[in-house]
């Protein structure tokens, strides 16, 4: 959030007035905004921001504004400095009066136009009308922008801080901060790793542009799909921005690197600024996105910039943006929330799409404003950033900025209502947790948050429970509702440890399982340690590698504005690496954190390369982890588990041997004092300042200056750093860096050794002995096969169309092998993590209690011994466990003797599921068949949990993706006509004669039958939403292609229940049923053949008449079942969720595809070098909400939707296309309830999986639903049970729903998460959102608010589909492209 520089609320008399930005402020942390209030009206000590502007404006380009000359009306600025609360009413109030005036007099041009009602003011930089429309198109610019040029501020010598639009209102005068950032170019926002930053070169007006002058900001179609098309999530293309990349002629990568045994030649030098041809003065943006990237990395703005003084937040009471989600996304990765230190945040300006959502955000409220005037507005509007011009729908926030507006007028409303300041603690107001204010409030209250690894939904069981402190939590002995005697008893003991450390004023530890130290390595003089920071996106922006000494590898510039190439630097550092293990095989490449490993996977996935030397790595136990041995060793009395509180344990400063690079380097307290010691105790005074490293000692690779990354928290008072003030860096997602400036690497090193003096300390061999080494050891291979390496060796030298088939091809035929990766190094990690910190998973269960049904036994039939045993606790999110299913048991503690166990990690057995249930107290029970381990004697341990096993390859996925390959490689550089390359190019189906695609006049099933009939080796997609008649239709066309050429044909989807739907549509249409069969029969008494696997060829064979044969991937791909070309069509029936190269290899076995579905987003578990994880036809949309005509066909039509149901679902995902067949729709009524969709609010909190709540809201609709009068078909009766279908996302919210209809005696309401009702309809469905908040979401909002939860569950309603949420879910704003489209769509449904 902008909290260094963004518009500030002010009160005058009894009104709070507010901007654009109050709400993006609100959205961050509603406590923050509403201390805010209490400052402004004196509740709180504290005084109102009046130096800080309500309304700003860019600068616009002179040229452009003489270009109007006497027209241009120019609204003078509102803002005076120092000016009193009357008086800036007073202005604020002639701004918006002279803007109206100059509105309804139709002026050509309005500069620093401003709207205002009364409480609320916004704002844009220019308003330009048309002439012949009369319409005003808006037009503004985010920080380093200036409206009417390409990007940058270039020739003005400064850049304008602010914007009408992004920082909320126009009105004071540009300002400039003098400073030249090392590795920053000046007006460039936060850049990724590799992500090259964009120049201020985007071209000039064209054709028809609103302005003349302005750049038209169109995307790439050069596949066809047209301009202005939609992406996938329902965003415009034309939201698209046209950058133009900024060039490198020294080249891509400028890095630091040390070889073995060799002294940096460059580290005297490195005080160098950086070569830059702008002003100094240029330097306000590059200031913001160095202080945004500070917040993750270890910098900040408190710390002080490369090159600048430290920065200050003006109000004292605002941290970096609240990312809920982030924090979301590392409970699912396996860290606690304070792994990040969630104490230790300091503040931070917005990114580039922060500061474009709030410009989007400003033109609706300015749009609306105009509508109020009674002013016509121009559809597009215009963006000026940094990176360049963007057109914007002036529309496409309204519903976001409605939500926002109404949430906050009615918080500061009810706040003004109330003598008291706002009340930490208080449900009715979001709270972040991590800013200033909310650090303050935290601190004072003795908040739980202050216990290290407490989770979000822990927090609010105790809370429930009457414990609210720590000093509370420390003596608890009594039960807590829903949580475990393990996790309370955890909570407790991190808790007392934490008061001890308070009470004697000196770092704390525990050790609480002394033999996990034995996992650690032996070490080796040559051992290596490796920091990568990521953004808050999760994008790589600094990499350290070091050894004991120095520094060895540190990228420079990297991160922001730093145009790296990420695939040389990755091989780079890899190489790097490879040479000192050359020098020492037996070094250990140290890390702290698994998302340093992740980090590598996704970056060698997503560049292509890196592959084979990771490999290597990983293979060999190379790259070591240290944090599963701290977390399972060791409790430690600090808020946090990452580096910056592990610091307080590590040596003194004056012991060099262990420090992390020498003495110097590392900043701490004077000699003979704990690093962090004094200041983490609170005893050092305030003007404490870290040591920096001052380069001046042989071998220290930079000095004070340096510019590979230097920081110093120089200024900082020590009770900030202390209070967790100072960011730190732990390896990890967000997390900031050590107090110690440079060599933060080393102190991975220095961890190492200090747990090798307790291992010493507690007897503890190091590395201890083995036991049993697990067969399963060795992680799945990353090495590329020489196929795909030669496909994107040509793709790298090529152009055209053959470049792009090879690298996709490329990229295919390693997708399987990439996705593998996550699912076992997840099982990795439960196997090495404590149980109370695993990710949230599916198919998880943590055992609570257990007892054994059967003891060990052997029958004749079943030789290996077995056992029966039920374990009680609770299933991770996303799934349940139904019969049948392997699952591994894992042990806690030492294993029975012969279990397979490898060192530091747990042992396993493998077991069946038998079936699972939920008991009355909501809990899930599993009954599990476990098997013996081989070589094993029985035990009569209990398992502490299950879970899903490591993943198995793909080999015959694999071999027809690589039959695929082979072609193509054998006729490039040209490229195979056919139905892949086809698909994979975008190019349009190819029909024989050159025929056109038969028009649709009627029964969409004939035209679709005439257009794959006439296909000539290429593909067809039909774009079906539901309640389209897509299974019909395809039955239709299946029996026509079958009855009239006699054709072989294959179904396949990756559900058996979607195939068999298919083959009873083909059945009914009139196909002989013996001519349709297939294996695994999920259905009852099918009408058409059930055969078995064996009997797949001769089934082909003999179908001299044509066939219609289905199956799964594995089918398919299968030579010994279906033989490659043997079909002449493949309908893939999921077409929409399947991926690209799950298609690639089914399509081996026929000459022409049927592509079938409505796209979803989709969800890859690793990175990519290409898109191969969309769905075929996400992939064919190439971006727009519904397929191109030109690719096949849309199903325009349902007959399920009522008109008042259907029109938002279609203007949410279908941009409008998709129609109720109204003849039909209309002819259905439920008496007494109107159709549609509408929202029930229930008030909770704590709830992430289940909501008794809103269960308890749920059987109170079903219950006033059921006996209503239902009129559909021509037939009027009673509502039944079976009528309703009640929606959860989580299968913990589907049981307790199940089980309170039981108890109010309501039996056939069918309850199930989306995937139970794919292709089922009812009269009414109810969607119980469950969570509580954006921060309680388990996976994110984005998955919470995703086109398969919400739309494909709206879908199935006829009449009403009633959405019941919490209030408090939709307050937030997103921090992705994607997930703003989401919570877009969500809130259009109303």
């Amino acid at each position: 959030m902008n909290t260094a520089g963004g518009p500030r609320l002010f009160v005058s008399g009894d009104r709070v007035i507010g901007a654009v930005g109050d709400l993006v402020r609100a959205a961050d942390c509603e406590f923050a905004l509403l201390r805010t209030v209490d400052a402004a009206i004196g509740s709180v000590s504290g005084s109102a921001d009046s130096a800080t502007p309500v309304v700003r404006q860019a600068a616009v380009d002179p040229d452009r504004l003489r270009r109007f000359g006497d027209t241009l009306v120019r609204i003078p600025s509102p803002e005076t400095t120092g000016a009193t609360p009357a008086a800036r009413l007073a202005a604020l109030t002639a701004a918006a009066e002279q803007t109206a005036t100059a509105l309804r007099a139709g002026a050509p041009a309005i500069h620093g136009a401003v709207f205002f009602d009364g409480r609320f003011a916004c704002g844009v930089d220019l308003l330009v009308r048309d002439p012949d429309t009369g319409h005003y198109t808006l037009h503004a610019a985010t920080p380093g922008g200036v409206v009417g040029t390409g990007g940058r501020a270039a020739d003005s010598g400064r850049a304008a801080i602010a914007c009408g639009a992004s920082s909320d209102l126009p009105g004071t005068a540009p300002t400039t901060v003098p400073a030249r950032l090392v590795g920053v170019r000046p007006g460039d926002g936060p850049t990724p790793l590799g992500r090259s930053p964009r120049s201020d070169a985007v071209g000039t007006a064209t054709g028809t542009d609103p302005a003349a002058g302005f750049a038209r900001a169109e995307g790439d179609h050069s596949d066809g799909s047209g301009a202005g098309q939609a992406d996938s999530t329902g965003r415009s293309a034309s939201v698209a921005e046209t950058e133009a990349t900024a060039g490198d002629p020294a080249g891509r990568v400028r890095a630091e690197g040390v070889r073995p045994g060799q002294r940096d030649p460059r580290a005297a030098d490195r005080d160098e600024p950086a070569d830059r041809d702008e002003p100094a003065g240029l330097g306000t943006a590059g200031d913001a996105a160095t202080r945004n990237h500070g917040a993750v990395t270890g910098g900040g703005p408190d710390s002080a910039p490369r090159g600048g003084a430290p920065q200050s937040d003006p109000a004292g009471s605002h941290g970096v943006t609240a990312d809920f989600r982030a924090l979301r996304r590392e409970l699912a990765a396996g860290r606690t929330p304070f792994e990040r230190a969630t104490a230790a945040v300091s503040a931070a300006d917005p990114d580039p799409f922060r500061e474009s959502l709030r410009a989007r955000l400003a033109f609706a409220a300015c749009a609306a404003a105009l509508a109020d005037l009674g002013a016509a507005v121009d559809p597009v509007a215009w963006l000026t950033t940094s990176a360049g011009v963007r057109r914007v729908r002036v529309e496409e926030l309204a519903p976001v900025y409605r939500a926002r507006r109404a949430r906050v007028t009615a918080i500061v409303e009810e706040k003004l209502t109330e003598l008291l300041p706002v009340q930490w603690g208080d449900p009715r107001f979001l709270a972040c947790g991590r800013c200033a204010s909310c650090r303050d409030a935290v601190r004072t209250a003795r908040d739980l948050l202050l216990v290290a690894g407490i989770r979000p939904n822990q927090r609010a069981r105790l809370r429930e429970a009457g414990v609210l402190t720590i000093d509370r939590l420390a003596i608890t002995d009594t039960p807590v509702a829903g949580l475990t005697p393990r996790t309370v008893t955890s909570l407790r003991e991190q808790a007392e440890l934490q008061l001890r450390r308070e009470r004697c004023g000196a770092p704390a530890f525990a050790l609480r399982d002394a033999t996990a130290l034995g996992a650690l390595p032996a070490p080796s003089d040559g051992d290596l340690a490796l920091i990568i920071d990521l953004d808050a996106r999760g994008a790589i922006t600094a990499v350290e590698l070091a050894d004991a000494r120095t520094v060895v590898y540190r990228p420079v510039p990297i991160g922001p504005g730093a145009p790296a190439d990420e695939a040389a630097i990755l091989d780079e550092l890899l190489d790097i690496i490879g040479e000192h293990r050359a020098l020492d095989p037996d070094l250990r490449v140290y890390h702290y954190g698994s998302a340093v490993r992740t980090a590598l996977l996704d970056w060698a996935g997503r560049v292509g390369t890196g592959a084979d030397q990771l490999d290597e790595l990983l293979a060999t136990g190379a790259l070591f982890d240290l944090a599963p041995i701290v977390r399972t060793a060791l409790l430690v009395g600090e808020q946090s588990y990452d580096l910056t509180g592990l610091a307080a344990l590590l040596p003194v400063a004056g012991d060099r041997s262990r420090l992390p690079n020498s003495a110097t380097e590392a900043a701490g307290p004077v000699e003979g004092e704990t690093l962090l010691g004094s200041v983490a105790a609170g005893s050092a005074s305030a003007g404490t300042t870290a040591v920096r490293r001052t380069g001046t000692e042989p071998g220290v690779p930079g000095g004070a200056n340096d510019a590979a990354g230097s920081r110093s928290h120089a200024g900082r008072p020590a009770d900030e750093i202390a209070a967790g003030a100072v960011p730190t860096d732990s390896g990890v997602l967000g997390s900031p860096a050590p107090i110690w400036s440079d060599g933060r690497a080393g102190t991975v090193l220095a961890l190492r050794d200090w747990l090798f003096d307790r291992a010493g300390e507690a007897g503890v061999e190091v590395p201890g002995s083995r036991f049993a080494v697990a067969t399963a050891d060795v992680p799945p291979s990353l090495r590329t096969s020489s196929l795909e390496a030669a496909l994107a060796e040509f793709a790298a030298g090529a152009t055209g169309d053959a470049a792009r088939a090879a690298a996709l091809m490329s990229a295919v035929l390693g997708y399987h092998r990439r996705e593998r990766q996550p699912r076992w190094w997840a099982h990795i990690d439960r196997l090495g993590h404590p149980v109370g910190e695993w990710a949230d998973a599916p198919g998880v269960l943590v055992a609570d209690w257990g007892t054994v049904d059967t003891k060990w036994h052997r029958t004749p039939q079943l030789p290996t011994m077995r056992r029966y045993l039920t374990l009680t606790g609770r299933l991770g999110t996303g799934a349940t466990l139904t019969p049948g299913t392997t699952v591994v048991t894992i042990y806690d503690g030492a294993a029975a003797a012969g279990m397979t166990q490898t060192l530091g990690r747990r042992a396993t057995a493998t077991a069946i599921v038998l079936g699972s249930s939920v008991d009355a107290n909501f809990d899930d029970t599993v009954r599990l068949e476990e098997l013996l381990p081989a070589g094993c004697p029985p035990y009569d341990d209990l398992p502490a949990a299950i879970a899903p096993g490591p993943p198995e390859g793909e080999a015959e996925i694999e071999a027809a993706l690589e039959v695929t390959a082979q072609d193509l490689l054998m006729t490039l550089p040209s490229v195979p006509e056919s139905a892949v390359f086809d698909l994979l190019l975008r190019r349009a189906p190819r029909l024989r004669a050159d025929l056109a695609l038969p028009q649709v006049h009627g029964d969409a099933a004939a035209a679709l039958a005439n257009a794959v009939g006439a296909l000539d080796a290429s593909y067809l997609a039909v774009h079906g939403p539901p309640g389209t008649g897509k299974t019909g239709t395809t039955g239709r066309a299946i029996e026509r292609l079958v009855a009239r050429h006699r054709w072989r044909i294959g179904v396949v989807a990756q559900s058996h229940a979607v195939i068999e739907r298919i083959f009873d549509a083909v059945v009914e249409a009139g196909l002989l049923p013996e001519l349709v069969a297939k294996k695994d029969v999920a259905s009852v008494g099918p009408e058409w053949s059930a055969i078995d696997a064996d009997r797949y060829p001769r089934f082909l064979d003999n179908a001299v008449n044509g066939c219609v044969i289905g199956g799964t991937t594995a089918d398919f791909v299968d030579e010994t079942l279906i033989a490659p070309g043997s079909l002449d069509l493949l309908v893939i029936a999921d077409a929409g969720a399947s991926s690209l190269a799950d298609t690639v290899a089914v399509a081996v076995s026929a000459r022409n595809l049927l592509l079938i579905g409505d796209p979803v987003p989709a969800r890859a578990r690793a990175a990519h070098p290409e898109p191969v994880q969309s769905s075929a036809l996400e992939w064919l949309c190439a971006g727009a909400t519904t397929l191109p005509p030109e690719r096949g066909y849309f199903l325009d039509r349902t007959w399920r939707m009522h008109p008042a149901l259907c029109e938002p679902v279609s203007a949410s995902c279908y941009d409008g296309r998709l129609r109720s067949s109204e003849t039909i729709t209309l002819a259905r009524d439920l008496a007494g309830i109107a159709p549609g969709v509408s929202t029930v609010l229930v008030e909770h909190r704590g709830s992430a999986t289940e909501s008794d709540a809103e269960a308890r809201e749920v059987v109170r609709r079903v219950r006033a639903l059921l006996g209503e009068t239902w009129t559909s078909g021509g037939r009027t009766r009673r509502l039944h049970p079976h009528d309703v279908f009640v929606v959860a996302p989580y299968a913990n919210q589907v049981a307790r729903i199940r089980t309170l209809l039981a108890r109010a005696k309501i039996e056939d309401v069918l309850v199930g998460t989306p995937d139970r009702f794919r292709g089922r309809e009812a009269a009414v469905v109810v969607l119980s959102m469950t969570t509580s908040t954006p921060a309680d979401a388990p996976f994110g909002m984005r998955t919470l608010l995703s086109r398969t939860m919400i739309h494909a569950t709206l879908c199935r309603a006829m009449w009403k589909a009633i959405v019941i949420r919490s209030p408090l879910l939709t307050e937030y704003l997103p921090d992705t492209e994607d997930e703003l489209a989401a919570l877009t769509g969500f809130l259009r449904l109303g």
